[in-house]
């Protein structure tokens, strides 16, 4: 057996077993039918849908429709489908009618591309979405299962309208407490999820250094990753950042069912949640952002912390946008400011197609950059913002000088913006280097709400 039929059935035996029924309409590759054929016997092969067929008794577990009648094949399938609910793998054409007739029958709709991988999908999608991954991003392959089965094979849910902000840390007196107060306590106004992840704490978690005076929202997601599971996590490896936030990140990530995700840092501020609704309202599903911040001194913020929002106010009325344009390699053109990951922006689905940041950057910098390049070789739009203010609270160490405990080691800037690109494997063009199981998403997490 050849590795790329060893690839694919690893796919598709984490839907399939040898009880599934089958029904391939259209075109199906050579690798699929074998692959099929050896994971059940159960299987027929038609060109176009029809009558006699649609009579049949049997049940179909998994309808597999490649063909460029997609709409009117699915047409002909709806009282099928409405009745027994099997799984479709829809080659999708450009007719977006065929997102109404799933719709209407209660079907959810989740991008598998580019190898129809259930494990690692992005959705559900909305038909805006649908139309333009359609088009720009995976141009088919699309997995469609009905409401019951999103639960059976653990597929992303998202709350529409829902905002999610996050964050992680590590207790180690680089930043004062206070910082960290101030940070979550605007995060929980604006936000409606917070997700916070300690990192590798030698001592307690810096979150229950500051809990009782956090207010107590329930809106405040606390993961605890010790140093024992992030050794483990790591490799042992000594030059992973002793807070390591692509782990982190990811892990929190895969754990949200906002429609809306921020990544940030503790040293900021962020908007309001009024100018966070109103920036909302002018996105669109298919982009990704970066905003710009703008630095104040963090002894300032101490100053003014019994009149914080008015604070905020005046400098939003007097602080002018930061144009800071960067470039970490001579072809970099993904960075566009400095620092472009203290708020990066975007539709939970965006975040998930890209696979988060990537897990090989173990160490500091870069990644912020390589996941904005990935958004772009994804098909997405990167959209810088100026306009939208947003603060950075000063602290030693900005730069790369060795002071800060999370920059001793650094990812390397040619590998992972500069030559970072598509590759192949098994005859498909993949961009991630990520597994499918990213942010440990096979592995249950306790966590605890604030």
């Amino acid at each position: 057996m050849t590795e790329k039929i060893e690839f694919l059935k690893n796919i598709y035996s984490k839907f399939l077993n040898e009880n599934s029924n089958i029904l391939c309409v259209g075109s199906v590759s050579n690798d699929n039918k074998n692959v099929f054929s050896q994971l059940t016997n159960n299987i027929t092969y038609v060109d176009l849908i029809n009558s006699p067929l649609l009579n049949d008794s049997s049940k179909f577990t998994l309808i597999k429709i490649d063909t460029s009648l997609n709409y009117n094949t699915l047409i002909n399938l709806q009282s099928y489908l409405k009745e027994n609910t099997p799984d479709i793998l829809l080659n999708s054409s450009k007719e977006c009618e065929c997102f109404d007739i799933l719709k209407s029958i209660g079907y959810q709709i989740y991008d598998v591309s580019p190898v129809d991988n259930i494990t690692d999908c992005t959705g559900p999608l909305s038909k805006e979405e649908f139309g333009y991954y359609s088009k720009n991003v995976c141009k088919g392959n699309f997995l469609c299962v009905s409401k019951e089965n999103v639960k059976k094979y653990n597929l992303p849910t998202i709350i529409e309208g829902k905002t999610c902000v996050i964050t992680c840390g590590r207790n180690d007196g680089y930043k004062e407490d206070e910082r960290f107060l101030i940070h979550l306590t605007k995060m929980l106004e604006t936000f409606d999820e917070v997700i916070y992840v300690d990192w590798n704490s030698e001592k307690r978690s810096a979150l229950y250094e500051i809990k009782d005076q956090l207010p107590k929202t329930e809106k405040l997601k606390h993961f605890v990753i010790d140093p024992s599971i992030a050794k483990i996590l790591t490799n042992n490896n000594s030059k992973v950042s002793a807070c390591c936030g692509v782990l982190a990140l990811n892990l929190a990530l895969r754990r949200t069912d906002a429609e809306y995700v921020v990544m940030t840092a503790v040293d900021i501020l962020p908007p309001s949640k009024k100018l966070l609704d109103n920036f909302i309202k002018t996105t669109n599903k298919n982009s990704f952002y970066t905003i710009s911040r703008r630095d104040i001194k963090y002894e300032d913020i101490i100053e003014h912390k019994d009149n914080l929002n008015e604070y905020i106010e005046y400098l939003n009325r007097t602080s002018s946008p930061r144009y800071f344009p960067a470039k970490v390699t001579p072809n970099d053109h993904y960075s566009i400011f400095n620092c472009p990951g203290d708020f990066q922006f975007a539709p939970k689905n965006v975040w998930l197609k890209v696979k988060g940041y990537e897990e090989e950057m173990l160490y500091a910098c870069f990644v912020d950059t390589n996941v904005q390049k990935k958004s772009v070789l994804y098909g997405f739009v990167l959209v810088p913002i100026y306009d939208i203010p947003l603060y950075h609270m000063s602290h030693k160490g900005m730069s790369n000088d060795g002071t800060s405990p999370s920059k001793q080691f650094f990812n390397n800037a040619l590998d992972w913006v500069e030559y970072f690109n598509t590759y192949n494997m098994h005859g498909y063009t993949m961009i991630s280097k990520n597994e499918d199981s990213w942010g440990l998403s096979e592995t249950e997490i306790e966590y605890e709400m604030i």
